[in-house]
């Protein structure tokens, strides 16, 4: 057999994918939940509010790190920070003031 098609075989099948485990934010309960199977985690940070918002929902991994990007939530432009990273349960809801004396990051 052709050493790269059991290669191909070994890594497709055999050895687990990783996925991470991330806090996502429940609307109805009103609290962070923890979700499994992720690529990603993410955290949202409006500059109008004191605290983060927590998401969990990327399956693709993205550059690491914060961004400031201004996003249409509800038909209007809201400036905020997009904070992704790759580590379990990285993505645990800070204060914007943390975020802030943090230098800009999560941690």
């Amino acid at each position: 057999m052709d050493l790269k098609f059991l290669l191909f075989i070994l890594f497709t099948f055999w050895l687990p994918s990783y996925q991470l485990d991330c806090y996502k934010y429940n609307i109805k309960l009103n609290k962070n939940e923890v979700v499994s199977g992720f690529d990603t985690c993410l955290q949202l940070f409006s500059v109008h509010t004191t605290k983060g918002i927590v998401n969990a929902a990327n399956r693709k991994r993205t550059i690491e790190g914060c961004k400031r990007e201004i996003l249409d939530v509800q038909g209007e432009k809201v400036e905020m920070f997009r904070c992704t990273c790759y580590e379990d349960l990285c993505n645990e809801q800070i204060s914007y003031q943390q975020f802030l004396d943090n230098g800009y990051t999560m941690f």
